[in-house]
């Protein structure tokens, strides 16, 4: 545990026994549910407004943006109006007034299987006579807790659970049919930049790249392009301001623009959607979320296809994958399915992680110390972003609460502490990476 152990002793007055150990963050069960579901569209439809609070209050702690909606009629009218931005996933109270846990399960039979949200059924614990689970859903019962939220939400069938995926030879055809799509890819941050460069190169796209917001516009200035992948927070010219000058040009009118950002908030999408977006990725991006996403702007009509990327077979029990399982501070779990399982690309992004952010705390300690909280923010949140990505959940977690307390301009001793957690965080996990995980 890294920690020493000693006694100070005096004569006539006593001993004083001592011992030091690094014990980190508590690693919950459920933080990598959490981060698997951030950027979530949720539906919650409850009576009670108690509970309802409660549930949206744990939803937004996790990163989802939620909708609530107190009974069955509200819950239809907010499914059959989501359109471009469907939920993931539905929370309904097992006896919503106007839409019996049955009945909600029924309603939800109806949509293609790429956008059918989960459903999961609350129930009141110790009930007599407690409602069968319908086919479909999850039965949680009330009160909830957020572990116990979370782990139904990642228990939830989904259609792929119910083998009502779309057919192999649907997804070839939808896959096949965005080849040579023309996308613009706007990312200042190169770590991100590899990945979502390796997740597009699966479908076959032609792909041009601009590191900010001022390259974006003279881009979208000069090229033809189907698609535009937008990062949100960038030097010079953030995505807000670039995709409002991008609307201006003419004949852009009616080009898609995708937001991706690792805020994953409530309000984003209202943001984005305001500054002409058409549609939002949450990073780390899922890449099952993003062939969703290309499926519904470059080829509509085989948007209910699935274009995740290709299966990677599971390695057997107990067999190493990366070399880094195992490893404290590395959730190897989580950061190899937002690298889709490709495991020479997530140790070659755990290694430019290490390369790239050995001087953070130098440079965002620069930042406190100037009063320069925008760029200590900006730091943080980049850290945060690249640390989800190969699931350094612990760092990204730190990195999250001092980026928040520096936009939020809280008092120097809360803004230190944070940054002294970080930095304790981010320096051991880098030690061990300079051990498991040799530079080129």
């Amino acid at each position: 545990m890294e920690g020493e152990v000693g006694v100070e002793s005096e004569a006539g007055k006593g001993s004083c026994f001592w011992f030091t150990a690094r014990l980190g963050i508590e690693r919950l069960a459920d933080t990598a549910t959490a981060t698997a579901c951030a950027g979530w569209r949720v539906l919650v439809a409850c009576a009670n407004a108690r509970t309802a609070a409660a549930l949206r209050g744990m939803l937004v702690a996790a990163g989802c943006e939620v909708v609530v909606v107190a009974d069955g009629v509200a819950a239809l009218e907010a499914l059959r109006s989501a359109d471009a931005q469907p939920y993931r996933l539905c929370l309904f109270d097992a006896a919503l007034p106007g839409l019996p846990g049955a009945a909600a399960a029924a309603a939800l039979a109806g949509f293609e299987s790429a956008t059918r949200p989960r459903l999961v059924l609350l129930t009141q614990a110790g009930a007599e006579s407690p409602p069968p689970c319908p086919e479909g859903a999850l039965i949680l019962e009330k009160p909830v807790t957020r572990t116990a939220l979370l782990e139904a939400i990642a228990r939830a069938p989904t259609a792929a659970a119910t083998g009502e995926t779309a057919s192999a030879p649907a997804a070839t055809a939808a896959r096949a049919s965005l080849a040579g799509a023309r996308v613009l890819l706007v990312e200042d941050h190169e770590m991100n930049r590899d990945v979502m460069l390796a997740l597009l190169a699966e479908y076959d796209l032609s792909v041009d790249v601009a590191t900010d917001g001022a390259a974006a516009v003279e881009r979208g200035r000069e090229g033809d392009y189907a698609l535009v992948l937008m990062d949100m927070q960038m030097p010079l010219m953030g995505g807000l301001e670039a995709t409002r000058l991008i609307r201006g040009m003419p004949g852009k009118a009616t080009l898609p623009i995708v937001a991706m950002t690792a805020n994953a908030l409530p309000g984003d999408r209202e943001r984005c959607l305001d500054a002409g977006m058409d549609d939002y990725l949450a990073k780390p991006v899922n890449p099952q979320q993003l062939g969703t996403t290309l499926s519904r702007w470059l080829a509509p009509a085989t948007a209910g296809a699935t274009l995740a990327s290709p299966a990677v077979e599971p390695p057997p029990p107990g067999a190493t994958r990366t070399g880094l399982e195992g490893m404290p501070g590395l959730n190897v779990e989580s950061g190899l399915r937002f690298a889709s399982g490709r495991v020479a690309l997530y140790v070659a992004l755990v290694r430019k992680f290490a390369e790239f952010h050995r001087d953070y705390p130098q440079r965002i300690g620069a930042a406190i110390a100037a009063g320069d909280s925008r760029e200590g923010a900006v730091l943080a949140h980049q850290l945060k972003g690249a640390a989800a990505q190969v699931g350094a959940q612990e760092v990204q977690l730190l990195a999250l609460a001092l980026e928040k307390a520096l936009n939020e301009q809280r008092s120097r001793v809360e803004i230190d502490a944070l940054y002294t957690s970080m930095v304790a965080e981010l320096e051991y996990l880098l030690r061990i990476l300079d051990q498991r995980v040799p530079a080129h």
